[in-house]
């Protein structure tokens, strides 16, 4: 299905009265960087991150209607962290049967036959967003303000925040 097919696909759904829940994953660590600070010339900064190369999957999911988040933190971005997203958060908390688009990108975790198995038996439609048009999927929105929170926070804290004990401060 094109692009605009897909955005036709969304407006109907909207129109129609259904909940439209952004879900996505987005992957922090300290060794995000500070893309953007401002200096002067004869005053460097010095950023200096541990060595501690451990992240954090964060699941997030968007309610169009409820104006409510719902997210976890998890290792990875396997089939089973979606799935245990899906049945411990997303469902219970988001999810009205037979009334949700579920709008989420083309990660194979997502198109598994236990994962859309199990959006099925609660009635949720799915909408896969193209290669490219992530700006389908708002929860895009709030990954961009996380992270450039969060790199902010690493750089503020360079002196006293450890790998060990940075995601635990945030």
């Amino acid at each position: 299905e094109e692009p605009q097919g897909k955005t036709r696909k969304l407006i109907r759904n909207i129109q129609r009265g259904y909940e439209i829940v952004y879900f996505d994953e987005t992957r922090t660590s300290v060794w995000d960087k500070q893309r953007r600070v401002w200096q002067r010339p004869q005053a460097p900064v010095k950023c200096k991150l541990s060595t501690y190369r451990g992240g954090t999957t964060i699941f997030g999911a968007l309610s169009s209607t409820q104006n409510k988040l719902v997210w976890d933190t998890t290792q990875g971005t396997t089939t089973d962290d979606v799935l245990n997203f899906f049945r411990q958060k997303l469902i219970p908390r988001v999810i009205r049967p037979h009334n949700t688009l579920l709008v989420m990108d083309n990660l194979g975790s997502h198109h598994h036959t236990d994962v859309m198995r199990t959006l099925e038996m609660h009635g949720v439609e799915v909408l896969y967003t193209p290669t490219g048009c992530s700006d389908l999927n708002l929860i895009e929105l709030v990954w961009s303000q996380f992270k450039q929170r969060w790199r902010r926070h690493l750089f503020e804290n360079q002196d006293r925040v450890t790998g060990a004990n940075l995601e635990a401060e945030v």
